[in-house]
């Protein structure tokens, strides 16, 4: 017999289906009653299965079911979500370090549950075209995915890689909440359905999404599913040795021979400096409510995008705050800057900002550089300059400007625009206007912005 409180004494733990027998001192053996498995004695009723990293505690260790050795974890959490009987469960990852060499596969009814962002699963270095998790097969129902850290290792990983794929036939009722997802060399979360399916009902939410090559979100195929409360940030850094992002950050998106999106909620989300445009739209009926876009498409060679871009009809696109502070900004060497250097003096370093992209160049020369730290009025690069500028011959500094329209909408009939928030710096500056109408009958009405022209209410 061994006291409660001395169970962390044991020389061999108990596994979490054997069973505990408490009682007193007073009771013999014979008369043990009350008895309870480990597991729910540590985690509650239901089916839940623990794995440890290979850098996990010692006693997180002495609970786990399946212990990752730190090479192809995705073996051990996979071996893990098989184990899990027919009417689903739960798998809980311990905080540590998981690397995957291949996909992580999830089943329905399934929850994949790490013990915060401590719970970090990474692609390795020198990996290549491996997906982060996938989720195949035929129907994949009621899933959820929660409280993880993904990472991609954009900058060391080699090939394609995604955060969270679902790319079964049918998708329903899938949750993915409160993950972080960083440094993807494609999307973070892509909702792609094979051959003619579809997802419905699918709930992304409470996730924080930077750095990644493509979209943050994306949504083809998909029906009355929400994306809400997500913070998506920097799309990308100055290590991706392909700096142009090529979409936007949420994408309701068309793909070839596959039906839009059609009635999906895409809500209270913050999107700030993406490269490529803040959210898009294809197909009908969707909500596009309450969230806030702020100076997207930045950056070498990234298309000029709209903060909201809608094609499709009987679209709601109300309460969103778009705004664009940064546009060209151009300020004066005060020095000459030689090549190989990284430090530019210019008369007026407060209007620019980190990874900003940037032009140098005077009279002869010309070259495009990223901005890695600003002290005072030194603008200090990633890269060494390739050419010699002087201040004879009108060196000077010039920022990239951000966004195209606040809210365009390319085509359709019927869209409602109410409410919203727009503001470009300097409008006139770029051609385009604050908010661009190419539909028909679309309703405009107490819309806000510093240019006036398509702000009439209809």
């Amino acid at each position: 017999m061994t006291k409660l409180s001395a169970l962390t004494e044991l020389s061999v733990a108990p596994a979490l289906t054997d069973e505990l027998y408490i009682r007193d001192e007073s009771e013999s053996a014979a008369n043990e009653s009350k008895r309870i498995l480990a597991s729910t004695l540590l985690f509650g009723t239901g089916a839940t299965l623990i794995v440890a990293a290979n850098d996990s505690t010692a006693q997180g260790k002495l609970l786990a079911d399946y212990i990752c050795d730190g090479t192809a974890d995705q073996t051990e959490i996979n071996n893990a979500i098989t184990a899990l009987p027919a009417g689903g469960g739960k798998v809980l990852l311990l905080e540590g370090l998981y690397y995957i060499s291949g996909s992580i596969t999830i089943k329905s009814k399934t929850w994949l549950c790490g013990s915060g962002w401590g719970t970090v699963i990474k692609v390795p270095n020198a990996t290549a075209s491996q997906i982060l998790m996938i989720i195949n097969g035929a129907v994949l129902e009621e899933a959820i995915v929660s409280h993880l850290c993904l990472d991609g290792n954009l900058v060391n990983a080699t090939g394609e890689n995604f955060g969270f794929m679902f790319y079964p036939n049918i998708s329903r009722r899938c949750i993915v909440t409160n993950c972080l997802f960083t440094d993807f060399r494609e999307v973070a979360i892509a909702s792609y359905p094979q051959t003619s399916g579809f997802h419905y009902g699918n709930i992304f939410v409470d996730n924080i999404i930077k750095r990644c090559r493509s979209e943050a979100i994306t949504l083809f195929s998909s029906y009355y599913c929400t994306v809400t409360n997500n913070t998506i940030l920097d799309g990308l850094g100055h290590e991706d040795t392909q700096p142009t992002a090529r979409d936007f950050a949420i994408k309701a998106g068309r793909q070839g021979g596959k039906t839009d999106p059609h009635s999906c909620k895409i809500t209270n989300n913050t999107i700030v400096r993406w490269r490529s445009g803040g959210i898009k739209a294809f197909g009908d009926h969707h909500k596009i409510q309450n969230n806030t876009v702020r100076d997207c498409s930045y950056g070498a060679g990234s298309p000029a995008e709209s903060g909201i871009s809608i094609t499709g009809d009987f679209n709601t696109i109300k309460n969103n705050d778009v705004t664009d502070y940064q546009d060209d900004i151009t300020s004066l060497l005060t020095g000459d800057a030689s090549s190989g250097q990284k430090v530019v003096a210019v008369t007026d370093g407060s209007l620019f900002y980190k990874d900003i992209t940037v032009t140098i160049s005077d009279d002869s020369n010309s070259e495009t550089n990223e901005v890695a730290s600003i002290s005072s009025n030194n603008l200090t690069m990633y890269n060494n300059l390739a050419n010699t500028y002087t201040t004879a011959a009108n060196a000077k500094v010039t920022g990239q400007r951000t966004m195209r329209e606040g809210i365009q909408i390319v085509s359709g009939d019927l869209n409602v625009v109410h409410g919203n928030n727009l503001y470009r710096s300097v409008p006139t500056a770029y051609a385009a206007d604050t908010l661009e109408d190419n539909g028909t009958n679309t309703r405009k009405r107490d819309n806000i912005g510093n240019d006036g022209a398509w702000l009439t209410d209809v």
